[in-house]
């Protein structure tokens, strides 16, 4: 072993120069270049009035950021259905108008608050608002609350 170590040059050794960067993690830039090559499409992250709040690389990235080690049913439902996500937002493989400009970007706070609201509301499976008249009531916490309010 000796003698064949010896007639190897150094400089053509590549494993010390492959090795070199084990355990050295990516910056969050590098991370979001590398998410964007690999995924096949863009998803656009819509407020309930159809604004554009965020373009995410991927659906699977946005899966995990939400906390699921895969694309969960509910998000391909609501991408599929064209229907509110989590009773406030919509999800999109496609921009609703060509012009739109998100209002954050993935890396930042904006997004990560976001992100936490998604996780926070969870529970929620089918948004329901209360109308009247033409009227939006954001105050009724739920149809039998209104209701009964609507009785009195």
């Amino acid at each position: 072993m000796g003698a064949r170590s010896q007639l190897i040059k150094p400089e053509y050794n590549a494993v010390k120069e492959a090795a070199r960067n084990i355990g050295v993690p990516h910056l969050q830039d590098t991370k979001l270049r590398i998410s964007k090559s690999r995924s096949s499409a863009s998803v656009y992250i819509y407020d309930e009035f159809k604004t554009l709040l965020v373009i995410v690389p991927s659906l699977r990235s946005l899966a995990v950021q939400l906390g699921s080690s895969s694309i969960s049913i509910a998000l391909k439902r609501a991408m599929a259905d064209k229907s509110l996500f989590r009773s406030s937002w919509y999800i999109s493989n496609q921009l609703f108008n060509e012009n739109d400009k998100p209002l954050m970007e993935v890396d930042s706070i904006e997004y990560m608050s976001l992100i936490e609201k998604m996780k926070s509301q969870k529970h929620i499976r089918k948004a329901i608002f209360v109308f009247k008249d033409g009227e939006f009531h954001p105050s009724a916490k739920n149809m039998m609350e209104y209701w009964l309010q609507q009785k009195l």
